[in-house]
């Protein structure tokens, strides 16, 4: 019996340096740039992926500068190049942040430590910031603003895609790992102290017919493992640590739904623009039976007990999103000096079949810096696995290395055009 194999095109887009523009909102080196972009087309690369910061776009309450990423874009347009724009509400900006300081409007540890990654979820919906307005309608309103300043590059089809984010780093989780307090591969702490958390916690406790005042105070500190902590050896698996779990990830679902919700009354009009949303990737501590590290950031991915928590949150609230995932030049033998129990390839391979399930499409991506051939062959390994629903690959990030160097170069122009027929 003949089977026919039919190939994927797998377009290459590659996402520009975090400080391509400048504090001051400005380009960091207008002609590096275009000399960039142009080599980059060259090497039949389809589009970029520009960050677009909060903090620089709205210094002022409703004032809205998107001039220096208006030149990237119409640089991109000149070189025949997509975009994918990455609003990153992760980068707040002075205005915002001094009323959050003031108002608790912050993630909190049980330690007090205030971690200033992400307006806290149940800030969500509070009118507190200038104009009344709450994180909700500022995140809503930026996309309004992003979406009229560059409605003829959406039109023309140069801006194809827009990534919302929903969290630290724009990713959907809690800043369970700050940088000033963890270092990999520790498992992070709950962010569940601030009082609003612990008011709503209670009450949902109280309806539920517990009497549970606190999020677990025995689990550890950030660079723990799950061994170091009385919860995360015993105490996850019992009726306090479920409920506490599924409310805790039920904080990232509510906030997903707002923020998404909003996004797609605003792009899902025409001209249309694909939506995409970015989920963690916390490989360390997968392959113990307690997922600490996941648990920590928000995911119940206890899959002993059968909670697969990403197949959860893709179906309620990603099923018309693409799904951005990194880690997939990842293999297993990468982290085994590490000694943290890590999987990449199967949390990789668990992301791509829950996305499968629901039809969705999945834009992969690469964790760490990629310089080797088998960092390369085991991305198009991902691909091939992920067949039919990955339709696009975000190379993080560029570099004038990758660029200058001919070797890496070489790696890299070899990957596009086998990607381009997977």
């Amino acid at each position: 019996m003949l089977t026919i194999i039919f190939s994927v095109q797998v377009n290459v887009s590659v996402s520009l340096p975090i400080d391509v523009v400048n504090n001051n909102g400005t380009l960091k080196d207008m002609y590096q740039l275009n000399a960039q972009l142009k080599r980059l087309s060259y090497a039949n690369v389809h589009g970029i992926q520009v960050d677009m910061h909060w903090s620089l776009v709205e210094r002022v309450s409703q004032e809205y500068d998107f001039s220096a990423y208006q030149e990237i874009v119409e640089m991109a347009r000149f070189f025949n190049l997509k975009v994918t724009a990455n609003l990153c509400f992760h980068s707040i900006p002075q205005w915002a942040l001094d009323v959050a300081r003031q108002n608790s409007f912050l993630f909190k540890d049980q330690n007090g430590f205030q971690s200033e990654e992400y307006l806290s979820f149940t800030s969500d919906l509070l009118n507190q910031f200038p104009d009344q307005r709450s994180p909700i309608q500022i995140y809503s309103q930026f996309m309004s603003a992003f979406r009229s300043k560059f409605i003829s590059f959406i039109n023309d089809g140069i801006i194809q895609t827009v990534q919302i984010g929903l969290g630290p780093n724009g990713e959907l989780r809690f800043p369970s790992t700050p940088n000033q307090k963890w270092k990999y591969p520790g498992i992070g702490m709950f962010q569940a102290s601030d009082w609003r958390m612990l008011e709503q916690f209670r009450k949902e406790a109280y309806d539920a017919g517990y009497d549970y005042k606190f999020p677990p105070t025995n689990a550890g500190t950030y660079n723990s493992t799950p061994n170091d902590s009385l919860f995360f050896s015993q105490s996850y698996k019992s009726t306090f640590g479920d409920f506490f779990m599924k409310f805790y990830q039920n904080q990232l679902i509510s906030h997903a739904k707002r923020v998404i919700s909003e996004a797609q009354a605003i792009f899902n009009v025409k001209p249309f623009v694909k939506l995409a949303a970015k989920l963690p990737f916390t490989h360390q501590w997968y392959n113990d039976d307690s997922h600490a590290a996941e648990f920590t950031s928000g995911y119940y991915n206890y899959l002993g007990k059968g909670e697969d928590s990403y197949q959860k949150i893709i179906e309620e609230v990603f099923q018309d999103i693409q799904i951005c995932v990194s880690g997939w030049e990842m293999q297993n033998s990468d982290t085994i000096k590490d000694n943290c129990k890590s999987n990449p390839e199967e949390l990789t391979n668990q992301l791509i079949e829950a996305i499968r399930i629901y039809a969705g499409i999945i834009i992969g991506s690469n964790e760490h810096d990629v310089n080797k051939t088998s960092q390369y062959d085991q991305i198009l390994n991902n691909l091939r696995n992920s067949r039919g629903n990955s339709q696009e690959f975000v190379f993080n990030r560029l570099s004038q290395e990758l660029l200058s160097n001919s070797d890496l170069f070489s790696m890299f122009q070899d990957f596009v055009n086998k990607a381009a027929k997977i």
